[in-house]
């Protein structure tokens, strides 16, 4: 076999001299809220995420405020789950309308 010859061209660029600066811009990169600090690692599988302990702490960055929950508040309890029943079953019965005879 032949080796290919050996092509040597001059390449005609726009670069500065050698040691010279160059800069680079980049855009603005707006985050969305909460995600302050937010790091994306390369897990196994290659995929970028965080870690489980950082999304649940996600709340926190977000400033998101939270009732405390009372332990024994059965009237609250009961008011919730009656409104939930009622809800639903109110879902039900917008899906049937009309029934077929057989």
């Amino acid at each position: 076999m032949e080796a290919p010859a050996v092509v040597e061209a001059e390449i005609d660029t726009d670069l500065p001299a050698e040691g010279a600066v160059v800069q680079i811009q980049k855009g603005a990169v707006k985050e969305r809220k909460g995600e302050e600090g937010r790091t994306l690692r390369l897990r196994p599988g290659y995929m970028y995420r965080e870690a489980n302990w950082e999304i649940g702490r996600a709340a926190e960055r977000a400033k998101v405020k939270v009732k405390e929950f009372v332990p024994g508040d059965r009237w609250k309890a009961w008011r919730k789950s009656t409104i939930r029943k009622a809800k639903t079953a109110e879902k039900k019965g917008l899906g049937r309308s009309v029934k077929s005879k057989k």
